[in-house]
């Protein structure tokens, strides 16, 4: 973009006011016509159509005009038009000023009659003035110009105009807070306050469904003192887009009260809801869950997963219930390929996050991805935690990051001023902003409840784990730093843990807690090493050495004599079966088997149980019968009942 001297900027804007002066006094220079000069050839049933199609019936003379320049009246008149007569509309004022018919026909394909008749209306409709060919019979020469009063405030925006103002937002909105906001609090008209708690951008559909009276008169007055930037959108409608402008925006989103949380909401949920995960995984994989005749689960078995539901926070700070907490883990496990139902039992595997199940991460990185593809997703599982797109979780949490702490409103403008940038808005109608406000609170929701981003003092922020999902996102690994541990949990004698929470790092304690059972959460957490909290994570695939090097490391006292002797103990006695599809492979000649083992096809024999026979993965069947082409052989596949 050209940038241009002070001097110049001034001179530009002089000759721009100069112009419209010149523009508004004189527009027969322009081969424009006045509102004023054509409304008075408008027949008595023209004029009574107009005021109705503006959505104010009985208007006539200058109170027409009054009404065409009026933002929510002109919006409802253009919205009264035909498809091809708004076409053409947006084709007139998008720079084509004094076109012929001819060209119109040329540049919108539109017939020429269909094109005669839609101007012939919107020329009844005072959108538009023909000045007819005098010399010629063709019609085609005939010219279309805009109207004076019109094309002042009708600007047809294109996608990128409204994501330039949008970039100018973002850039208001990332000021730090502090040194912008006026020390004496500011009231401000509740027109403002409307656009700025709804994300600052909203459909003029929206603002006249709401309450607020004389909101036509307001929009009109804030627009032309510049408070307002209103986009005219057109695609099968006009949309028409109000924005506060970005030298008023950060001021009024810091002064709104609606929506705000109180200074005494906190939420700070770790890595809880992997946790709750983690054990709802042991007790459907041990006690199991099924759907009844009803097409629910039974309420027997929510239960059992709800009783071991840790307590997590949703957006507002307020406590989730236990109930809801089940469905969301079985719902992330579900996402996850972990938990899904074959008919109406419940069926559960680790092996699609057997990689990650150690490292916090990396698992919600999976969780986003897996988001995603929605493959296999289930709607049994589903519950009143909803989850949006991975996109808008991903725009969120880098806004967050931008904003480093921010209230609700500055965070959800800034997330719809990021949307918009990202293209992932949908469109500009009253449901597409409708949608992309509950996209940003349903997100907000899943991010907080993941211990992505924390509440303090009623601002949300991102946490360390926030910020190190995002360098994972963008293909980097973020360098921790390397901070002394400080000695922050207390080791009983009965293997009772007192964990101060607000001194762990939150990976170590996400380990600690795979390992034990919850027994209290409050200022401090405390944990109880048990035999089936120690098995079940053995169970898991998880490494208990890791559990060990952490409580070593934490512990401000030693660890009892005896623990690690019972946890190698505890691990030792649990009893390991796989169970898994293997081809039975049976050879005549046990030199085959000794042959092939010394192959570069070795890999492909799991085991070798017999001299006679091993076991081959159903995959492995087509290198088998090349590498048998070697020797005289007498191949059955499958045969003899098998």
């Amino acid at each position: 973009m050209q940038h241009f001297s002070i001097k110049t900027q001034n001179l530009l804007q002089k000759l721009h006011r100069t112009f419209k002066i010149v523009y508004k006094k004189c527009p027969q220079l322009f081969n424009m016509k006045n509102l004023e000069d054509i409304i008075n050839k408008l027949s008595a049933d023209r004029v009574q159509e107009l005021s109705s199609r503006l959505g104010a019936r009985g208007l006539t003379g200058s109170k027409i005009v009054s009404a065409i320049v009026n933002v929510c009246h002109f919006h409802s008149l253009i919205n009264t038009l035909s498809p091809p007569e708004l076409k053409l509309l947006k084709h007139i004022y998008s720079g084509h000023d004094g076109i012929t018919l001819g060209e119109l026909q040329k540049e919108t394909a539109i017939e020429l009659t269909d094109i005669e008749n839609s101007i012939s209306n919107l020329s009844n409709l005072l959108l538009v003035y023909v000045i007819k060919n005098r010399q010629l019979l063709n019609k085609r020469m005939d010219k279309i110009y805009c109207i004076t009063e019109i094309f002042e405030f009708f600007k047809v925006s294109e996608i990128s105009r409204l994501k330039s103002h949008m970039e100018n937002i973002t850039e208001a909105l990332l000021q730090h807070h502090e040194t912008s906001h006026d020390k004496k609090e500011i009231k401000y008209h509740e027109v403002l306050n409307f656009i700025a708690s709804n994300g600052n951008l909203v459909n003029i559909e929206q603002l006249l469904d709401s309450d607020i009276k004389g909101a036509d008169k307001v929009i009109t007055e804030f627009q032309q003192k510049g408070m307002i930037k209103i986009h005219y959108v057109v695609s099968e409608k006009l949309n028409t887009l109000l924005s506060i402008n970005q030298s008023e925006v950060l001021k009024v989103v810091l002064s709104l009260k609606k929506n705000e949380l109180k200074k005494t909401s906190t939420s700070s949920n770790g890595f809880n809801s992997l946790i709750n995960a983690l054990h709802t995984y042991d007790i459907v994989s041990s006690s199991g869950i099924f759907l009844t005749k009803q097409d629910h689960f039974r309420k027997i078995d929510i239960k059992k997963i709800a009783d071991y539901m840790m307590e997590l926070t949703d957006s507002s700070g307020n406590p989730i219930d236990e109930e809801t907490a089940a469905f969301f883990s079985m719902q992330i496990l579900n996402i996850l390929h972990v938990l899904w139902l074959e008919k109406d039992i419940g069926t559960v595997s680790l092996k699609n996050i057997s990689g990650h199940i150690e490292d916090p991460v990396l698992l919600i990185k999976q969780l986003f991805s897996s988001i995603s593809e929605l493959k296999g997703r289930d709607e049994h599982f589903d519950n009143t935690v909803r989850i949006p797109g991975t996109e808008s979780l991903k725009i969120l949490l880098k806004t967050a990051e931008k904003l480093k702490i921010s209230g609700y409103s500055q965070l959800h403008a800034a997330y719809t001023a990021s949307s918009i940038l990202s293209n992932i808005s949908g469109g500009t109608s009253g449901s597409d902003i409708e949608e992309l406000n509950r996209n940003f609170h349903e997100a907000l929701t899943f991010l907080t409840i993941l211990g992505l981003i924390d509440i303090e003092k009623g601002k949300f922020l991102i946490t360390t784990q926030g910020e190190e999902l995002i360098h994972l996102l963008r293909g980097k690994k973020k360098k921790l730093e390397s901070t002394e541990k400080k000695k922050c949990i207390i080791i009983n004698p009965d293997f009772n843990l007192m964990i101060d929470e607000r001194e762990i790092d939150p990976r170590d304690l996400y380990v600690i807690q795979a390992f034990t059972d919850i027994v209290n959460r409050d200022t401090i957490l405390q944990c109880a090493i048990t035999k089936s909290s120690v098995i079940n994570a053995n169970k898991r695939g998880m490494d208990i050495e890791q559990f060990i090097d952490r409580l070593k490391t934490y512990a401000k006292n030693e660890l009892p004599q005896n623990l690690e002797f019972l946890l190698e103990d505890w691990t030792n006695q649990t009893i390991r079966i796989d169970i898994s599809k293997s081809i039975l492979v049976y050879t005549s000649h046990s030199s085959f088997i000794d042959e092939l083992s010394y192959s570069s096809l070795a890999k492909i024999i799991k085991k070798r149980i017999a001299d006679n026979y091993m076991l081959i993965d159903k995959e492995s069947i087509d290198d088998l019968v090349k590498f048998s082409k070697k020797f005289d052989v007498v191949l059955n596949v499958f045969e003899k009942n098998d």
